[in-house]
């Protein structure tokens, strides 16, 4: 019996060390976008929470996308990041939600401007649903609710991600290139 190419089956220290790439990759931002919520200018805080929200949706996008690219590239390894990069998207969704929470001033908008903006709402349910599904991503939750109820679960992320790319079109005021790619994908 051959051994499978290593590209395949990466070294075990090999494999973590693309393990803490990723890791640091997707991390390596949110110091500076912490630091930038919390002492930046009115200016820099509504950018940051615009960039937050594309970040956030480009990153679920690649998690999601990780799955048909291992197949197709037969790279069974890729695999092993799913749940980091998801994790690490439904951070910066988590941080563009209490970052527009506390800077759009949304508790003060009255409801006809909720009824105006149906991204606001959108975006909420968006990140409401996308808890459960870093919450239940932990081992022993996995193994506690069993496989087939896991991935039940974790399917609501196709229609998630629909309603994701659906919040950032709604937002778009100006230039809908960006929303159209994503909704797209």
């Amino acid at each position: 019996m051959s051994k499978a190419p290593s590209i395949q089956r990466p070294a075990p220290r090999r494999d973590r060390l693309v393990y803490w790439a990723v890791w640091l990759a997707l991390a390596m931002p949110l110091p500076f976008l912490l630091w930038t919520g919390l002492h930046g200018s009115m200016r820099q805080r509504d950018e940051l929470v615009r960039r937050e929200g594309l970040w956030a949706i480009r990153i679920l996008i690649a998690g999601f996308a990780l799955s048909p690219l291992a197949r197709l590239l037969r790279a069974p390894v890729l695999h092993r990041y799913k749940r980091t990069v998801g994790l690490f998207g439904f951070t910066y969704a988590a941080c563009h939600g209490v970052y527009y929470f506390l800077y759009g001033r949304v508790w003060q908008f009255p409801l006809r401007i909720w009824e105006r903006r149906l991204y606001i709402p959108l975006g909420i349910l968006c990140l409401l649903l996308l808890i459960p599904l870093a919450v239940t991503s932990t081992n022993g939750l996995m193994r506690s609710m069993g496989p087939k109820a896991w991935r039940r679960l974790h399917a609501v992320i196709y229609p998630l991600m629909l309603l994701i790319a659906v919040h950032a079109l709604w937002q778009s005021n100006i230039d809908y290139t960006q929303p159209r790619i994503y909704l797209a994908i």
